[in-house]
């Protein structure tokens, strides 16, 4: 009888635990805490401002070569020189951005279920490779700017060379940024579905 009593209460003991680890393992509370939530709508709105101002520096470009084909090279320097201004403000943002990029990654161990915090880790990933491109396209931009008031100053004989080839880097950047964008984007609608309390 006593045999019995001891592997009836082993027996308990084991179905308590395993029911702790089905709780655990499957039926995990979802915890996305407010510093994440918080860092996350911030660097939703500063990446806006990025994109704002990367967009901005595209049709300054188209409108910089129009004004050069029609010999206004006096519009077409103060239009490089506003394109920098906004150039420098992206850089500015830039930062912005990894600052709150940093909080959320503070706060990645406390997201829970498992799942929502790989895929959180997974988008952080993203949206810093794409900070990385975004400081090359800045970098891109801005040597393409310099070379364009070069040429209207009369200071660069090869200026038209320079200038396709830096378009084209910063084309193909911005590719770049765009499809990391839009991994993101994707990774995170994921993590809006499992931790989603509906």
């Amino acid at each position: 009888m006593r045999i019995r009593k001891k592997t009836i209460v082993w027996g308990i003991v084991v179905l308590f635990l395993g029911a702790l680890a089905v709780k655990y393992l499957f039926f995990q509370p979802i915890i996305v805490p407010k510093d994440f939530i918080d860092a996350r709508q911030n660097s939703i709105n500063v990446a806006q401002t990025i994109t704002r101002l990367s967009n901005d520096s595209l049709v300054d470009i188209s409108r910089i070569g129009q004004l050069d084909k029609a010999g206004r090279i006096k519009d077409a320097l103060d239009l490089v020189s506003k394109a920098i201004k906004d150039n420098q403000q992206a850089r500015v943002e830039a930062v912005k951005l990894s600052a709150y990029l940093e909080v959320m990654a503070k706060n990645l161990q406390d997201i829970s279920p498992y799942g929502a915090r790989d895929l959180a880790t997974e988008a952080l990933g993203y949206e810093v490779t794409l900070i990385n491109h975004l400081i090359t396209y800045n970098d891109y931009l801005n040597q393409l700017f310099n070379v364009l008031q070069e040429k209207f100053e009369g200071k660069n004989g090869n200026a038209d060379a320079q200038i396709k080839s830096w378009i084209n880097k910063v084309n193909k950047v911005g590719e770049e940024i765009n499809t990391l964008n839009k991994k993101y984007n994707d990774t995170m609608i994921k993590f809006d579905k499992l931790t989603s309390k509906t």
